[in-house]
């Protein structure tokens, strides 16, 4: 159970670092204020999706779907991982 707790929180601090390198570009921010910027950001759901779906586009170069995986991809796998369970009772 832990290594799946390790496993979300790096996830997180990925995606984050998606949100930070977004708002560094789109507002020529410095890296300090882009991750106070941050922080708020990622309290309003939609919003800090979509700023980190656009900061791995965008910044990092990453094709749509590469940015999907990783934002939508865990919750695709957990939802076909309780189908499957389900379909066991």
């Amino acid at each position: 159970m832990q290594l799946i707790q390790i496993g979300w929180l790096l996830l997180g601090i990925f995606q984050w670092f998606a949100i930070v390198a977004g708002l560094e570009i789109w507002f020529g921010i410095p890296t300090f204020f882009a991750f106070i910027v941050s922080f708020f950001i990622t309290c309003i759901p939609l919003l800090g999706t979509i700023a980190g779906f656009k900061g791995a586009i965008d910044v990092w170069g990453w094709s749509f779907f590469e940015a999907g995986a990783l934002f939508f991809g865990p919750f695709i796998i957990l939802i076909i991982l309780s189908f499957l369970n389900s379909r066991n009772y």
